[in-house]
């Protein structure tokens, strides 16, 4: 008897769900919030019919749950709760649930998947980091974010060597190119040290936080336009205000940087963006200074964190090793209409020591075997989620590696209402078969999420 089966024999008495007049058998690529919050909306409830009458989870990664588990900061465990509802969807699921880990989806798989199913839904997300061309980037600690995260989250296709280099006797010296989330997180990260010790990080990377990080770390991150066009959330940057003290670390902004990003078309976007606006004050409140004010500070402290607004990487030098020791910045300026401005150099710049660089300027998405011609822009051509026959895509493979966990929900009920628009009056296909191996179940899921729990709770460092 399966995990669904058992579930739903002890669960006792139930109202009564609405049946669709049609149901259909829909195979999922991909397990993380885009195609989890999918399968929500396929499923029957007491208000609406279903459209599903079987589900197909294929995973490539053995564990579900996609960037949730393997993206999303060790130290956010309140994003990571939404495994539960995931986890609750899938357990109380009324028709059957399937998930295949270690199972890759590939062209001819995909092939065989349109043959023996209603709907195929690609949610495989975007797996590869961005990295500028610099002249002298081959230089070794050049890295790009997902390295980064993936590292100190576990992810199976981590590497195994850390991506912090060692140094002797000095702080380490970190610049970060981009001003999202993810880049908030990383030097969040660097920056908490032993605060660190509480949260979902691996045993391996907080050993190796704790002992690269000994004599210091200062985290400088770039962003070639202003402050009114920074991607990162008013949440995030409030996190790290109310950080500086428990974590010993300053947090600051050049004055000089702020009024010269502040032009009237930056000053119409904030007018037209309350949260802009609220990020701008927030910032310029606490951390905005005067450049003399930081430049003394950052000599008297070794922990520190700055964000150097409209100035761009242009060069990477190496040491005699072909270890990164310094990166060429070059100051920006700004133009063109508001909602639309380009940042260009002016030809005026310095050099920032660096031990390590890293690249949070995006993820990038593949197109499966066959579909390259549906492909454009890191992500598929679509018209409200379908892509060609039976196939359909939800969320960063569908519209861009963009947005938080709760962007997925508006994409993910896009594609389905897309799904039964299109399947409206079809019969429905006999119980699909594939035929490559079962790879991890469900149940098999749950003894690896036991496992490490139990050996997590006994880790002496954790």
């Amino acid at each position: 008897i399966g995990m669904n089966s058992l579930l739903r024999a002890t669960r006792g008495p139930q109202r009564q769900l609405l049946c669709a007049a049609k149901s259909y058998h829909i195979a999922v690529v991909g397990s993380g919030p885009s195609a989890l919050y999918a399968l929500k909306y396929m499923l029957p409830t007491t208000k609406a019919p279903g459209l599903a009458t079987s589900v197909t989870v294929f995973e490539e990664l053995p564990t579900p749950f996609g960037l949730v588990r393997s993206g999303v900061a060790p130290d956010h465990e309140d994003v990571k709760n939404v495994q539960n509802d995931f986890t609750h969807t899938i357990e109380t699921s009324p028709v059957p649930v399937t998930f295949r880990g270690s199972t890759k989806v590939g062209g001819a798989e995909l092939s065989e998947l349109k043959a023996a199913y209603d709907a195929v839904i690609l949610a495989h997300g975007c797996g590869s980091g961005s990295k500028l061309d610099l002249p002298g980037s081959p230089a070794a600690n050049v890295v790009s974010s997902i390295d980064v995260v993936r590292w100190y989250n576990g992810h199976p296709y981590a590497s195994e060597s850390s991506p912090l280099p060692v140094v002797e006797g000095r702080p380490l010296e970190v610049v970060i190119v981009g001003t999202g989330n993810v880049s908030i997180d990383i030097a969040r990260v660097l920056l908490k040290g032993d605060l660190l010790t509480p949260s979902d990080v691996t045993t391996g990377a907080l050993a190796d936080l704790k002992a690269r990080t000994s004599a210091g770390v200062r985290v400088r991150i770039l962003n070639r336009r202003g402050l009114a066009q920074s991607a990162f959330t008013i949440k995030e940057i409030r996190e790290l205000i109310k950080l500086q003290a428990p974590a010993a670390f300053t947090f600051t902004v050049t004055e000089e940087d702020v009024e010269l990003g502040l032009n009237p078309a930056s000053e119409e976007e904030l007018r037209e963006s309350r949260p802009k606006k609220r990020i701008v004050d927030l910032l310029r409140k606490e951390v905005v200074m005067p450049e003399a004010e930081v430049e003394a500070l950052a000599a008297a402290g070794d922990r520190s964190l700055a964000i150097d607004y409209l100035y761009s990487p242009c060069a990477v030098s190496a040491d005699d090793e072909g270890n990164i020791k310094s990166l060429t910045i070059e100051r920006q300026s700004l133009s063109g209409e508001a909602g639309s401005q380009r940042a260009t150099g002016t030809g005026e710049t310095k050099e920032v020591p660096c031990d390590l660089l890293i690249f949070s300027t995006g993820y990038k998405g593949e197109p499966l075997k066959g579909l390259e011609d549906h492909f454009s822009g890191g992500c598929y051509v679509h018209s409200r989620g379908h892509i060609k026959d039976n196939v359909y895509c939800t969320g960063w493979i569908k519209r861009g590696a963009t947005g938080i966990v709760g962007s997925n929900i508006a994409d993910a009920r896009e594609t389905v209402a897309t799904i039964k628009e299109r399947l409206e009056g079809m019969a429905a296909k006999a119980q699909p078969t594939v035929r490559y191996g079962e790879g991890v179940s469900w149940e098999g899921w749950k003894k690896i999420e036991e496992y490490e729990a139990t050996h997590g709770l006994r880790c002496p460092e954790q």
